[in-house]
């Protein structure tokens, strides 16, 4: 597959093509489990924060696929964590969905609100105790102001949550 999207790039397709419904091929790679096709795909010019027709970003589907690796490489590259889709559901919302605690403590140590709501009422920490993950709702409700320790690790509440790249891509 990258293959595949290293020739379509390079032949000159469009990496900021979309669907009808708005998704940017962005997106689909969000839900790729490979990090380097998005990589080559924002190489190329793809927008971290262009949204779909409900507003969600390529961040929100990795949030909520629960692809780390995918959802560290388009915060670095610029995608907003606080941003919200038309429901009012931020990427933290759809990774405490996605039941992925490593994914919720990713965006979590970034610049993301923890008691954001949504357009229900229901923060990040909420829809975790919804969706039966005690585990996701005690790290949430214990969030703090960001701080960032002299290793280069964010605190997150009692969390140290190491941001530095795993894998290079």
């Amino acid at each position: 597959m990258k293959e595949i999207v290293r020739q379509l790039v390079a032949a000159g397709s469009n990496p900021r093509a979309r669907s009808k419904s708005g998704e940017s091929v962005l997106h689909l790679a969000a839900l790729n489990i490979d990090p380097a096709i998005a990589a080559l795909l924002l190489d190329a010019g793809a927008d971290p924060k262009a949204r779909n027709d409900d507003g969600e970003s390529a961040l929100h589907w990795a949030a909520l696929s629960g692809h780390v690796l995918v959802g560290r490489l388009l915060m670095e590259r610029g995608a907003d964590p606080n941003l919200a889709d038309l429901r009012g559901n931020r990427p933290l919302h759809a990774a405490a969905d996605s039941g992925n605690i490593e994914m919720v403590k990713l965006v979590a140590a970034s610049s993301a609100d923890p008691k954001a709501k949504n357009r229900d009422g229901l923060s990040a920490e909420e829809i975790a105790l919804d969706r039966s993950r005690p585990d996701i709702a005690a790290l949430l409700s214990k969030a703090k102001p960001q701080t960032v320790t002299p290793s280069g690790a964010v605190n997150f509440g009692t969390v140290d949550v190491d941001l530095q790249p795993k894998e290079r891509f």
